[in-house]
């Protein structure tokens, strides 16, 4: 775990410029950090929606979501925006709360508070810079590469998407290559709030899985996502947005994949639902499924042989750390 600043305050008392300035100053004492700004993250999540419609609330929750992932990854993270600190507090534990002192929708009393009606920027930078420092000195940092690679195992709810995402996640760790896995349950209640989402809540949720796999790839975290994402352009749209990334389809028959999801929903034959935090995830309903035309690898998951199947899952991932740690190498030589 690692740690977060969130600089939140009414609009216009310079959270942006505290975060740039604290950023840079802690960068040069040693300490890596990822800056995040609402307004960008806004424009990635919900480019059409102007800040007062019903994906407010989503919008906010998500960017808790990519905090969290980041910290649990050991990426330290500095957020400004003016989100109520009750919302803030939700994201990235251990982490702390910079607050300028105008009163809004008060929530946990806040770790620092800067009054930036009588403080200079230089002085509050240096005052989170402190902050940041304590808390680094709490936390386990990773040294991270320049680059890190995704992969999303797709495939119709029962395909065996989170039984092989499991393995291949155990057998990287146990080379010495950690991987996190981000599956859609633990996003969907971060997000929505509960176990099931409406097609434009679903699809904005996958828009944030999206969004925190590109940043902890851009800070050198490996990544399989475990997700369904019937939509085929939500599955295109991770490619888009980042550089490394495969797609492994799964492909079973439906009646198998049925009695699957039936085994898991009622335990039978000792299967069990999957546990999420504070509920336990019901088995996806996906009458409507698209499968993928050009997957990076295409597997048949009817009557597995699990030891072929992993092994053909980590050969791609092989082949996407290469690619990863040469496109690494030549950005290296390229810097002063």
């Amino acid at each position: 775990m690692s740690w977060a600043i969130w600089i939140a305050g009414l609009p216009g008392r310079g959270e942006r410029g505290q975060m740039e300035a604290a950023e840079e100053m802690i960068r040069t004492r040693g300490v890596p950090v990822r800056l995040l700004d609402l307004d960008a993250i806004w424009r990635d999540l919900s480019p059409g929606d102007d800040g007062a419609g019903a994906e407010r609330e989503l919008v906010h929750r998500a960017l808790g979501y990519v905090v969290a992932q980041l910290t649990e990854a050991q990426m330290p993270v500095i957020v400004a925006t003016t989100t109520p600190s009750n919302l803030c507090a939700r994201a990235g534990e251990p982490g702390a709360i910079a607050r300028d002192a105008a009163p809004y929708e008060h929530g946990r009393a806040p770790e620092l508070v800067l009054d930036t009606t009588c403080m200079d920027v230089a002085t509050a930078t240096d005052v989170v810079a402190a902050l940041a420092e304590r808390l680094a000195a709490g936390a386990r940092e990773r040294r991270p590469s320049l680059l890190g690679w995704a992969m999303w195992i797709t495939g119709r709810p029962g395909s065996g998407k989170t039984t092989l995402a499991r393995r291949v996640a155990e057998a990287l760790s146990a080379g010495s290559a950690p991987v996190r896995i981000l599956d859609l349950a633990s996003a969907r209640a971060a997000i929505v709030g509960r176990e099931w989402a409406t097609e434009p809540q679903e699809a904005f949720v996958h828009q944030a899985l999206t969004l925190a796999t590109k940043i902890l790839t851009e800070g050198g975290v490996d990544v399989i996502l475990d997700a369904t994402a019937p939509r085929r352009a939500w599955r295109e749209a991770a490619r888009k947005w980042i550089t490394h990334f495969a797609e492994v389809q799964l492909v079973c028959p439906s009646e198998i994949c049925e009695e699957r999801e039936r085994a898991t929903r009622w335990g039978l034959g000792g299967a069990r639902s999957s546990e999420g935090k504070g509920f336990v995830a019901r088995p996806d309903i996906v009458v409507d499924y698209e499968e993928s035309w050009h997957p990076d690898l295409r597997l048949h998951t009817h009557a597995p042989d699990l030891l072929t199947t992993v092994e053909d899952v980590l050969g791609l991932a092989r082949r996407l750390e290469q690619a990863a740690r040469l496109q690494s190498t030549e950005v290296e030589r390229t810097l002063p």
